[in-house]
């Protein structure tokens, strides 16, 4: 059944390299290639994605793992330019993609690397770039969430939250229990309560300074790690890491 849908596709793809690739048999192609791939049969593969990569109508997705597909076969055949073109290419489409080292050999899974390395400039170029606002961080937990610190954010954002209603809460008491001429009715009660109302107004202020200065301290622009293989030896790749 598959070896016929392979047969079927292939033939289509020979008898009408112009046609637009209808999204069912976008999904039936892809299968089929990587089908293919896993028999080793590469000259099938670029036959089923070739007019797909081409094909401005397919799915950002498709198109990549079309490339992606073409650039394991150009390497096998030894064509280190079409692999790196078709690489890169899928790189343009995904810009996080990656060879799992578990199914590629590590001379691809470099090679690829190396690809992604060489183009890093371009590649960033095309990432959504992230706001960030300074302001944010006069506002706790607000700054710490903007610096990917979700725990901390949460943590002061519920910390901070309990004092400030402890604090109104108390003082809400307060005004409805004391007199203008600071005289308390519940005696030992409204002496608690002001305790309470204190002790949560000096924590609230207290978790808003940290947070200040921690989202202050964390403020940065976006960063992205990044590992680029100098060298391949023995199936190993040797390789240099960098942060910008």
């Amino acid at each position: 059944m598959l070896l016929a849908l392979i047969g079927a596709l292939a033939a289509d793809a020979t008898a009408q390299p112009g046609a637009t690739t209808q999204p069912g048999a976008t999904t039936d192609r892809i299968a089929a290639a990587i089908a293919a791939a896993d028999a080793g049969d590469w000259a099938t593969v670029e036959t089923l994605v070739t007019p797909l990569v081409a094909d401005r109508s397919a799915s950002k997705g498709d198109r990549a793992q079309g490339h992606r597909l073409l650039g394991l076969a150009r390497w096998e055949a030894k064509d280190s330019a079409g692999a790196e073109t078709h690489f890169f290419e899928y790189l343009k489409l995904d810009l996080d993609g990656r060879l799992d080292p578990a199914l590629y050999p590590p001379e691809v899974v470099a090679f690829f690397e190396d690809v992604r390395g060489r183009h890093a400039a371009e590649l960033k170029a095309l990432r959504p770039k992230q706001r960030r606002y300074l302001a944010l961080n006069l506002l706790p937990p607000a700054g710490q969430f903007q610096n990917g610190e979700r725990t901390k954010g949460w943590t002061i954002g519920i910390l901070g939250g309990a004092a400030i209603a402890a604090n109104v809460t108390s003082y809400v008491l307060l005004r409805s229990w004391c007199s203008d001429d600071g005289t308390c009715s519940h005696g030992d009660r409204a002496r608690t309560v002001r305790e309470v109302n204190l002790v949560a107004g000096i924590a609230a202020m207290t978790l808003y300074v940290y947070g200040v200065w921690d989202g202050l301290q964390h403020y940065r622009r976006p960063s992205r790690a990044t590992v680029t293989p100098i060298a391949v030896r023995d199936g190993a790749a040797i390789g240099v890491s960098g942060v910008f």
